[in-house]
Parts: C-alpha cells; structure tokens; sequence
C-alpha cells in the first residue's frame, strides 16, 4: 500500500507539473505502461538473474550514454562511419509537452541532415500524430516499431538504401533512446550502435516515477540488476568525467576500477577493445552473420567451451567469410531472392534469403518454395515498401536459409545440407548469431565440426538452438531454454 500511495502523489504531482491539456495523455501512458510490463515482472527478473555478466552487459551496456540527445558528440559518430541514425521519439526525442519539436530539437536534426546522418523517428505507439512531429524535423517515422525485436531496425536500413542507393552495413547504423530493455537491449541484439539518454520532458520522467513506485518499470529493474552486480553506477547528480561517457569512452568508474567489478570490467575491455579494433574496418555486405558479432561471438564461444570441453580449437568463426560471394540470378535456387556463399573452416556456406509458401494449408517449416512468378510478385512489393515489411505476406513467408557442404579430407559428395532457417514473426524473432568450425585438440582441421547457433526471441523469453553438421553430413540440433535446466545438461558431440 505504501507504494501505490507514493504512486498517488507522484501522480498528483505530475498533474500540478504538467499542463492540463496533457493530463489524460499522461494517465494513458502510465496505464499502457503498466499494463505492458506488470504481467511479465516476474519472468523478465528471472531471465536477467540467470544471465551471466557477460551476456547481461552485452545485452544491456550502450555504446554511449548521455544526459540527453543534445549531448552526444555526433562528429564521433560521424568518424566511426555511422550514417543512420535511429531516435527513440517518446520521451527522447520529444523532449516537449506541447506535442510539437522544440526549437531545440528542430536544430539538432538539422544540423544532423547538414552532417550528412539520415535521421529517424521510432516509436512503440500508436500516435498517429506522431508522423506530423517527425515531418517537422524532416525525419523518416515508424510507428508501432515493436522494439526491442529488429524487425524495425531491418527495414529502417532497406528504407534507406531505397532512398540513397547504397548498401548500409550494420556497423553505420546507431540507436538513440532513453530504455535499457526496449532501446538498448534491441540495438544490442541487432548488432548497431546504441546510445543511451536520460529521459526527455516532464511527462516521461513522471511517468517513468509513478510506474518505478509500483513495481513495474523495466528500466528500473534492469538497472538494479546491473548495479547489483557492479556493471552500471547511478549518479544522482552530474559527476563530471565520471557519469557519462562518448563513443570509444569508459566512464570514470570503470577506468578506476570499482571493487567487485572485476568480471564486468574484464568484459567490458573486451567489448571496447573489439570496437576499437574494428573501427577502421570496411564491411562489405549485410546478411545475419557478422555486424551482429560484436556483442555475440564472445557469448556463443563461451556456450561452446561450456558444452564441448575447454580443449577445443575453432578453425574458422568469422575470419574465413572474406571471400564471401553473392550469387548471380541463375544460381539461386527455387524461391530463393538472394544468396551469399563463404567458407567456414573445412565447409562451404550458403545463406539465402528464401520464400516459402506460409497459409493455412502449408507451414513454411515445411520448406515448400514459392514459385518464379510469386517471387516476382514479392520483389516488386518489396521495391515499394516503407517501414512496416515484417516478411510475411499472409500466403508466403521471407526466412534467412542456412545449407553448408563438407569440402575438407576425404570429401565425396556435393550436396548441400539444410541445416536451419530463421523467420519473424509479429511477436518474435530469429537471428542467426554465429557461425564457426570447432573440432578436438589435436585433430586435424578437416575433422571439424560446423555449429550455427540461432538465436528466438519472443515476449518474454529468449531460446538458443545450435545446429551441428559433421563432415559425413550429419545434422543435430541442441536448444537453450532459460526456464528448463535439461536443456543444461544435455551432452553436446563434436563427431
């Protein structure tokens, strides 16, 4: 009771703060607030509790944070290669309770076009006004963007090689928002740039209040986690040199080292040692597989020594995907609207975007391709969508296709090996996070063993497969449950 009387009056005074005009908006917002976070309290802190300090900072740790979006230093961004860059419109970029840009606002985005960044507006919303607020500031919109699942980060990147005519590489994208869970956590997971900002506006921060007081704010609960475990420290005024921190940057209480940091301050130099070696690193093209390692590899290498042993050497993860080639039209196979092929280790790769037949007769798990003139059909609805492709049409379904052939010693066939495919979904979200080649100490290369590891994401949990092919053409799956120790304990082969 003491809580929901705190609520109370932060309430009521939110409402002598706020102008009256704005009251019900504010009370809506604390509702849907509540109402989307309350039901899954208890499952989202055992999920954060189980995850390991590694993974919970690769999850949850921005690139940058700043007090707002007016503090970030966007020339650093600029010189990182950055190109787009996605806001958070609710209480980020919308940092008035008029409804309307601030002047403030107006001359940032300006000022970010006359950089040369293309600019975005995302929101979970629904406010059709919304669009009116990002026309101001000449900034693309999507509503309804369902973070933290990339879905709106995917088509955010077409939207702007359709606009700009060039392909645009996860690392030249960054996401600016003011919520771990939602913000963070989804740019994370999807491989870009992320920035952290304080809440904008009077209303937010009261909102933000009233929902923290009952228990129900994910902001809230992820930052306790990792302040229990010494990953973030709260600042309740400005320290200077000590809170914040730019792109490339440690805030000063990971460079003095903090008692009881130790495993966090040990992945973070990992993490920042990562980025900083690959700050001058040109990509050449998209696909699930690499921008996506930056928070990723070092969490499925980690899975894998758990499962295999510590006496196993990778023989291929990332390095051999440099002759990565795209497929001219005649190669590709039926439904298939692209495909790339790389070497992992002793194995050819082929990753496809596909289409396949998806209604109420026929799954797509049941790998039925579209025909030519349906994939003709598709590519054309494709060359004029927006921001709300999801890949999935109703009578067909886009998957990201991975197939692998053993080339090493004592090669016979050449027959490609289906290993798995990943989907979205309006709900969920595969990704494939990680490709490698492992095998025994001592074994040589051309017994290696190739694992894939997709990663689902759904509303309140997330779920690991691992896909095995062995050079005789064997294929075995392995999964990842956090709510299930079996998935623990089952015994991983290498052979």
């Amino acid at each position: 009771m003491g809580n929901d009387r705190k609520a109370v009056k932060a309430a009521d005074e939110a409402g002598v703060m706020i102008p009256s005009d704005v009251k019900k908006a504010l009370a809506k917002k604390a509702r849907e607030k509540l109402e989307d976070t309350w039901h899954t309290e208890d499952d989202f802190r055992k999920k954060l509790g189980q995850m390991p300090d590694d993974e919970l900072s690769a999850a949850y740790i921005p690139d940058v944070y700043q007090k707002d979006i007016y503090t970030i230093d966007y020339e650093i961004l600029k010189a990182w290669g950055i190109k787009l860059i996605s806001f958070d419109m609710d209480d980020t970029a919308a940092d008035s309770e008029a409804g309307e840009p601030s002047q403030t606002a107006i001359v940032l985005f300006r000022d970010l076009k006359r950089m040369g960044f293309a600019v975005a507006l995302l929101t979970n919303g629904k406010d059709a006004e919304g669009k009116k607020f990002a026309e101001k500031l000449g900034a693309d919109y999507a509503a309804e963007a369902k973070k933290p699942y990339s879905t709106v980060f995917k088509a955010v990147a077409f939207d702007f090689e359709e606009q700009h005519k060039e392909f645009l590489e996860r690392s030249q994208m960054a996401h600016v928002g003011s919520h771990f869970s939602k913000d963070i956590m989804g740019g994370n997971t999807f491989g870009i740039t992320t920035c952290l900002v304080r809440r904008a506006g009077k209303r937010g921060k009261s909102v933000a209040e009233i929902a923290k007081l009952v228990g129900v704010n994910e902001n809230h609960i992820v930052r306790a986690e990792l302040k229990n475990r010494g990953l973030w420290y709260a600042h309740h005024q400005y320290e200077k040199g000590d809170q914040y921190y730019q792109m490339g940057e440690e805030p000063g209480y990971r460079r003095n080292g903090r008692p009881a940091c130790g495993i966090a301050l040990q992945a973070a130099d990992s993490l920042i040692q990562k980025v900083n070696a690959d700050r001058n690193t040109v990509y050449s093209l998209d696909g699930l597989l690499r921008n996506s390692y930056k928070q990723k590899k070092a969490a499925a290498m980690k899975t894998l020594y758990a499962h295999l042993g510590e006496d196993i050497v990778f023989t291929g993860a990332e390095d051999g995907m440099e002759d990565m080639r795209e497929l001219e039209e005649h190669e590709l196979w039926d439904g298939e609207l692209s495909a790339f092929i790389f070497t992992a280790g002793c194995y050819s790769v082929r990753q496809a975007r596909r289409l396949y037949k998806d209604s109420g007769e026929v799954d797509y798990t049941q790998r039925k391709p579209a025909g030519k003139d349906a994939v003709a059909t598709y590519k054309e609805r494709e060359s004029r969508r927006f921001l709300f492709h999801l890949g999935c049409t109703g009578e067909y379904r886009e998957v990201c296709e991975i197939s692998a052939k053993y080339k090493g010693e004592d090669s016979v066939g050449n027959e490609w090996v289906h290993l798995c495919l990943a989907a979205t979904g309006f709900s969920w979200n595969e990704d494939i996070d990680f490709i490698c080649t492992v095998k025994s100490r001592g074994a040589s290369d051309g017994q290696a063993a190739l694992f894939v590891c997709k990663n689902y994401m759904g509303s309140s949990f997330s779920v690991q497969y691992w896909y095995r092919l062995t050079p005789d053409g064997t294929v075995k799956e392995y999964w990842i449950h956090p709510y299930n120790e079996d998935t623990f304990k089952e015994r991983w082969e290498l052979n």
